[in-house]
C-alpha cells in the first residue's frame, strides 16, 4: 500500500526531524531492543519442524526491520532536504 509522501521541502524536513526524535528516543530504543531480544529467544527455542511458528517469528523480525528502515529513510531525506540551498530553511523546525 503506497502512501503519498510530503511534497514540500519543509514537510520533508519536519518529517525528518520527527523521525530523528523517534530514533533517538530512549524508550523507542529500549522497546526495539526488547522486541528483538524476545524474537531471538523465540527463534532459538522453536522446534524447526514448526514451520508456521518460524514464519511468524521471521515476519515479525522483517516488519520490525521495515519500521526502522522507514524511520531512518525519512530522517535521512529530511537531512538532505535541509541541506539543499533551495529549501530556504536554515534551521529545522521542531513540531
Amino acid at each position: 500500500m503506497a502512501t503519498k509522501k510530503p511534497g514540500t521541502s519543509q514537510q520533508k524536513i519536519n518529517r525528518g526531524e520527527l523521525a530523528r526524535q523517534v530514533l533517538e528516543n530512549p524508550i523507542y530504543k529500549e522497546a526495539f531492543l526488547m522486541i528483538r531480544s524476545v524474537l531471538v529467544e523465540k527463534l532459538s527455542g522453536v522446534n524447526p519442524v514448526k514451520k508456521k511458528e518460524l514464519q511468524e517469528i521471521t515476519r515479525t523480525f522483517q516488519n520490525l526491520n521495515k519500521i526502522e528502515k522507514v524511520l531512518k529513510r525519512t530522517y535521512e531525506t529530511g537531512k538532505v532536504e535541509a541541506k539543499k540551498p533551495e529549501s530556504g530553511v536554515s534551521e529545522v523546525n521542531v513540531i
